[in-house]
Formats: structure tokens, C-alpha cells, sequence
């Protein structure tokens, strides 16, 4: 029995609305939901993508966006979306994503889902804020929503989401705030939301778009807010707004050993790998910028090894390829490097006794 069965569909309906705890300036999603074309974009961690232990969800919340936006407009309008959901990741992945993905694709409407990926700190806040900043400074001046989750103990970074998404005239949309008081009620169980910690069954993924799709109804029925600036004041910090990729395949900028590789199941799907045959084995450019956003590939395979960064000749810190608590995923090592914007000579070496052992370089970006 799914959620909406077992509550009701009046009450189901009635707990929908909480969702919304902030409405936002509703400018830009308007003229976004009168469009003949619409494109979305969700940016997230595992549940965008729509992952569970046990099999991935083929009806994620992204797709039944999708198809309910059609729904609502009687299918006069053509939608587009692009899921770029990935598991363990919080908004670094997504400025990076943003880089490589969105300013080609220049969304009409971003959902921004990385509640329970993120910790409560000013780099978390530094992150999201980045992220929120870069977004709305898009091309296509897309509308921006915010959505919070929650694990089964109930965590969520909503509280500095939310205090960031008011100061912008965001919309947030808690899940949080929609399921707490029906599990503190005993009205539903978390099981019927989550089939572990916090990864949402096929019944979790339809409240979310529910709830989405609540908002959206809302916005269509309310009058039109006034033409949406964006705030030139910055809440916390925005460190990471003007983040640049490397082009790692520039051979006037950048120096390598490393092979070009695919990586079909990742969003880098060109990506430098250590050459083991190789007699040396380095990465290395020279940019101008205050510092980095390394992204590398870690495994638990033992055959992965280790490389370590230097900038201006002195090693800052090793990027361990192999880890017990690696599957195979992105890992995102922020470096900042000086205040003032200058050049800095960036070398990428496999570690001595790694040098015949695997290693991915995904991507670099400058800030």
C-alpha cells in the first residue's frame, strides 16, 4: 500500500501543501510554465537518481515531474529534462555538474536536492550558496527550487537551505516537513517512505513529485510576483560561483602522461587515466586562479593507487584512489591555494609506490 492510500486521498492531498514552506518569487517559474518548450534539470544526490539497494527506481521523482508538468499543462507544453542525480554527492558535484552540463543546456527550471548529503557548517553553506548563485546567473535565467529530504533519524540540512533559499526568494520544498508529523503520529511508517536509511522506495518518489507538482499547481493559480532580481548581497559565502573547468585534454595548457579515457557510467565521460606503461607518470598545467576543485575516481580495489598534488613545487595533499569505502565514485578534493588571483604552477604525480596502479583523473576546476 502506497502513501497516498494509506493516509487518504484527502488527507494526502491536505499533507502536501505543508511541503511548501517558502514560496519564493514565483516570476521566473511562471514564465517558465507558460512556455510552449520547457527545459528541467535536477541536481542531486542518490534519490534524484533515482538509486536503491536493491534496484534502481525506473518511475523517479525526475520522470513523474516530467510527467505530471505535462499533465497540468494538457500536454500543450514540450518538456525536457535532464536527471543529473548521483549518488554520496552534495553541491560541490553540482557546481561541477553545472559547468559541464547546464551552461549548454540552459534549464528553465533547476531542482536542487542535496539535504541529506550535506553537513551544517560554513562550507556546506559556501557550497550551496555557490551553487544557488551560479545557477540563477544562468542564461536562461531559470527558476530555482529548492528540495529538502530526510534520513530515517530525521536528519536534513533544511535549516541552512532554507536560510539561504529565503534570502535569494526561493522556493523550498521539505519532505521533511511532510512526513515528520505523520511518522511522529504513527500514520504512516517509515517503510512505506524508505526501504533503508534514506533512499525513497517507489511510493517515496511518488510523494516527492506530488509535492512538487502541488507547487507547481499553486504557482499556476496565483498572480504573478514582481520581475525577480537577483540579491547582490551574499549571505555566507559564494567562493565557488565563478568555478571554471580545465579543459584536461588542452595540449597548450596542460602537460600529460596520462591517457584520455570513456567513462560511460559517470557524468566525465572524458577522463585522464595513469599510463602504467609509462615511464612518468604526472599531470600538469599552469592556471590563474585563488584555488581548486579536484575530481578523482576511488575504488576498493587494491589495484587503485594514490597521487599526490603539488601547486608551485610544494605537495599540498594526496589523492587516495583506493579506499575501503570507495565503490567506484567521484570524489571532490577542494584546495584553496592563496586570496589574491594569481598564477600557480598545478602538478598532478602518481605516488612512488603506485606508479603501475590505477588512477582517474575526472576533472579540475579553478575558482
Amino acid at each position: 500500500m502506497n502513501i497516498r492510500d494509506k493516509l487518504g486521498e484527502s488527507n494526502y492531498t491536505e499533507n502536501l501543501s505543508k511541503s511548501i514552506i517558502t514560496h519564493g518569487n514565483n516570476y521566473r517559474l511562471k514564465q517558465a510554465l507558460n512556455q510552449k518548450n520547457i527545459k528541467l534539470a535536477f541536481l542531486g544526490g542518490s534519490v534524484t537518481q533515482g538509486y536503491t539497494p536493491e534496484k534502481m527506481i525506473a518511475q523517479c521523482y525526475p520522470i513523474l515531474v516530467k510527467d505530471k508538468l505535462m499533465q497540468l499543462t494538457k500536454n500543450k507544453t514540450n518538456c525536457y529534462w535532464l536527471n543529473l542525480g548521483f549518488p554520496g554527492t552534495d553541491s560541490s558535484m553540482g557546481l561541477i555538474l553545472t559547468e559541464n552540463y547546464l551552461v549548454d543546456y540552459q534549464p528553465d527550471v533547476v531542482f536542487i536536492e542535496y539535504a541529506i548529503n550535506h553537513d551544517i557548517s560554513i562550507e556546506s553553506a559556501t557550497k550551496f550558496e555557490s551553487l544557488v548563485r551560479k545557477l540563477l546567473h544562468l542564461r536562461s535565467k531559470p527558476a530555482v527550487i529548492v528540495i529538502t529530504l530526510l534520513t530515517k533519524e530525521l536528519y536534513s540540512a533544511q535549516d541552512l537551505m532554507l536560510h539561504i533559499a529565503k534570502h535569494y526568494e526561493l522556493p523550498v520544498i521539505s519532505i521533511l516537513d511532510t512526513l515528520s508529523p505523520l511518522l511522529a503520529e504513527n500514520k504512516i511508517n517509515w517503510n512505506d517512505y524508505s526501504m533503508d536509511e534514506g533512499h525513497a522506495n517507489t511510493s517515496g518518489h511518488e510523494l516527492i513529485a506530488d509535492c512538487i507538482h502541488s507547487y507547481f499547481t499553486h504557482t499556476l493559480q496565483s498572480t504573478r510576483d514582481n520581475i525577480y532580481s537577483i540579491n547582490n548581497q551574499i549571505l555566507y559565502a559564494a567562493t565557488y560561483e565563478g568555478l571554471e573547468l580545465i579543459d584536461l585534454g588542452d595540449v597548450i595548457a596542460c602537460e600529460s602522461t596520462f591517457d584520455k579515457e570513456s567513462l560511460s557510467s559517470i557524468f566525465f565521460p572524458s577522463v585522464l587515466r595513469n599510463n602504467k606503461s609509462s615511464e612518468f607518470h604526472f599531470f600538469r598545467t599552469k592556471q590563474k586562479c585563488h584555488g581548486l576543485l579536484i575530481v578523482f575516481l576511488q575504488s576498493n580495489q587494491k589495484e587503485f593507487g594514490s597521487a599526490n598534488v603539488f601547486i608551485d613545487d610544494i605537495k599540498v595533499c594526496t589523492l587516495l584512489g583506493y579506499s575501503i569505502f570507495g565503490w567506484h565514485n567521484p570524489v571532490i578534493k577542494i584546495l584553496p591555494i592563496s586570496n589574491s588571483l594569481c598564477d600557480h604552477k598545478i602538478e598532478i604525480v602518481m605516488d612512488k609506490e603506485d606508479e603501475k596502479k590505477e588512477f582517474y583523473l575526472l576533472s579540475i576546476a579553478i575558482y
